[in-house]
């Protein structure tokens, strides 16, 4: 018999590594999509944010880190930054029709929270039923459903608030 815990803790290492890898594609990708270094590092803030998430539901929810829970951890690390790059990306398109980089701020995130808010929410529902088990078999990557809706639902909403205090508190001209 091998030592099935050292298999497990062998391939979250690689998960983990996958997670970055993955984190560090996005980055490249936005740094070419935006000609920038300093864009995509704020954009790419919003993924520690639903790593907040996943670990407090997780934890709330009984369950644990595992194989199922960190394959959901590198899905949402793709999803979470799609708010970051509508606020960011409409406040430097909108950015010269204000006097005041708060006021486009404000601006931006109330004309982009409506869209950030419907497509969080059509994406935790659709990932509730394997959040709560529900049919046969789900139990095995219930925890899945719970890192992505909890980290989701977390990160959207921190988002909304803490990318526009970075991009605050940015230059102008790192923007």
């Amino acid at each position: 018999f091998e030592d099935t815990q050292k298999e497990i803790n062998a391939a979250i290492q690689s998960l983990i590594i996958a997670l970055l890898a993955s984190i560090v594609l996005v980055f490249v990708i936005l740094g070419c999509q935006f000609n920038s270094v300093s864009v995509p590092a704020v954009i790419v803030m919003a993924v520690p944010l639903g790593l907040i998430g996943v670990v407090t539901t997780l934890y709330v929810a009984g369950s644990n880190i595992g194989l199922n829970s960190m394959l959901g951890t590198i899905l949402l690390g793709g999803i979470v930054v799609n708010n970051s790059i509508l606020i960011v990306d409409f406040f430097r398109q909108h950015r010269s029709q204000f006097d005041d980089k708060v006021a486009a701020l404000v601006h931006c995130c109330g004309l982009r929270v409506t869209p950030s808010i419907i497509t969080t929410l059509t994406t935790i529902l659709g990932m509730m039923p394997i959040a709560l088990a529900l049919g046969e078999g789900t139990n095995v990557i219930q925890p899945l459903g719970i890192a992505v809706c909890g980290g989701l639902g977390v990160s959207t909403f921190l988002t909304l608030f803490v990318i526009p205090c970075i991009v605050n508190l940015l230059p102008e001209r790192a923007l």
